[in-house]
């Protein structure tokens, strides 16, 4: 009788840590614009949402929890872009998240926000919205200088042609126009 009174109590108390971790573990601390509280709660990959302010962009992270690997999965919203954004800007970023899973030792050497190749750790469409960002800027920069380069490759052949009368000139035609 006495016995299974000790494991009753025993079964009790053991059901209780449990509840009692269970609960702390899916209670997200809410470190509001808190740099340094949320990066220590990464650090251990507890759960917490913090708000972020950069330029008028307003991000928020929020820590998943814990991966089997021991990797942390932190979800990144840009939640409100800044007013002095242009529209095209706004419709692709606003509301858009991605989820990270970043190794225990990133998230020890340097805060998340400061973490180079965070896209590396990334998917969802916040990255694909950036990276269609950065392709869009790419090849803008590449137009622009398209019809110099162009000039340069024209300019050396004319040299080629009067130096070496063999070789023909040709006319290379852009949306700039005709290059001669």
């Amino acid at each position: 009788m006495k016995s299974n009174k000790f494991n009753l109590v025993i079964m009790v108390i053991l059901g209780a840590v449990l509840f009692y971790f269970i609960i702390i573990s899916s209670v997200t601390f809410n470190c509001s614009n808190n740099k340094t509280c949320f990066n220590n709660k990464a650090v251990l990959c507890q759960p917490a949402l913090y708000t972020y302010e950069n330029q008028g962009n307003i991000f928020e992270y929020r820590i998943l929890g814990r991966e089997i690997d021991e990797s942390c999965k932190i979800e990144i919203k840009l939640a409100k872009v800044s007013e002095a954004s242009s529209l095209e800007t706004k419709l692709l970023f606003e509301n858009k998240a991605m989820k990270c899973t970043f190794p225990k030792k990133v998230l020890e050497i340097s805060p998340i926000q400061e973490t180079s190749g965070i896209l590396n750790y990334c998917t969802g469409p916040l990255k694909e919205a950036t990276l269609e960002l950065m392709i869009k800027k790419l090849y803008g920069t590449i137009a622009q200088n398209l019809g110099g380069v162009l000039k340069q490759i024209y300019n050396n052949q004319t040299v080629n042609s009067l130096t070496n009368p063999s070789t023909p000139i040709t006319d290379y035609t852009t949306t700039n126009g005709t290059l001669k």
